[in-house]
This record gives C-alpha cells, sequence and structure tokens, in this order.
C-alpha cells in the first residue's frame, strides 16, 4: 500500500531573518511536493519561488509561549526563539489543529538540504518499523 500525496507533514518553526543558506531548503522542498512543509516565523518577507507545498504561518514568540503554556496547562518559559528545540517532539501537540488531516507528521530545520523524501519513506516502511 502506497502513501497518498501529502499525508506527512514537516514542522518547523523560524524566528528573524532568513540565513543566506534558506533558498536551498526551499528548492529541496518544491522537489518533495507530496510532502507539506509548514514553517512557522515572524519573519513576513515574501520568499522567493515559494512552492505550493510550504505553508507560512506567522506567528510571534509570545503567541507560541501562551499557546505551549495553555496547552500543557503550567506558564511555559519561552523567552527566546533558540529554546523553541526543546519543544520539537511536542510540536504535534502544539499545533495539532495544523496536522489534524495529515496521516503523519514531524519536525524538520531550515538547515536540512532534502532528497526525494518518497524515495525512503513509505507505507510499507512505516509498517515494518511496527513489527
Amino acid at each position: 500500500m502506497k502513501l497518498k500525496a501529502n499525508d506527512i507533514c514537516l514542522i518547523t518553526c523560524w524566528f528573524g531573518s532568513y540565513p543566506w543558506y534558506f533558498q536551498y531548503f526551499i528548492k529541496s522542498c518544491s522537489y518533495n511536493n507530496t510532502i507539506d512543509f509548514i514553517l512557522i516565523t515572524d519573519n513576513t518577507e515574501p520568499i522567493p519561488n515559494k512552492p505550493y507545498n510550504i505553508t507560512v504561518i506567522h506567528k510571534t514568540l509570545k503567541e507560541i509561549q501562551l499557546t505551549a503554556s495553555d496547552k500543557f496547562g503550567f506558564t511555559v518559559s519561552l523567552t527566546y526563539p533558540y529554546k523553541l528545540c526543546d519543544f520539537k517532539p511536542a510540536y504535534g501537540f502544539l499545533f495539532q489543529d495544523l496536522i489534524a488531516n495529515y496521516s503523519f507528521w514531524g519536525n524538520t530545520d531550515i538547515d536540512i538540504i532534502y532528497g526525494n523524501i518518497r524515495g525512503f519513506i513509505s507505507f510499507s516502511n512505516f509498517l515494518l518499523a511496527l513489527a
């Protein structure tokens, strides 16, 4: 059995200016048009050549802190963006409204240049991992 297109979503959070290599991340996402990428950022500058499979969601760090505090039921200290790394395993919980229609989700970073993700991640590989 093969996954249908866009059953997989990868989430990343980035705050501040995009680094020089961001264009390479964007280009590699475009070659994976059956994977959706969600970029949560405070950066409002346009992304040249942004493919359709990248969704940009504008949020402030404070908004994410308030969401996390609300969902976890205690005050979360999130004073600078790098601390979001500590929350990556919880992205599915924090952003469950964004991933509700996906079979699988994961987190990523903008310093990754992707090859063919579907070439090594398939539904049959997932079933083998569960066995």
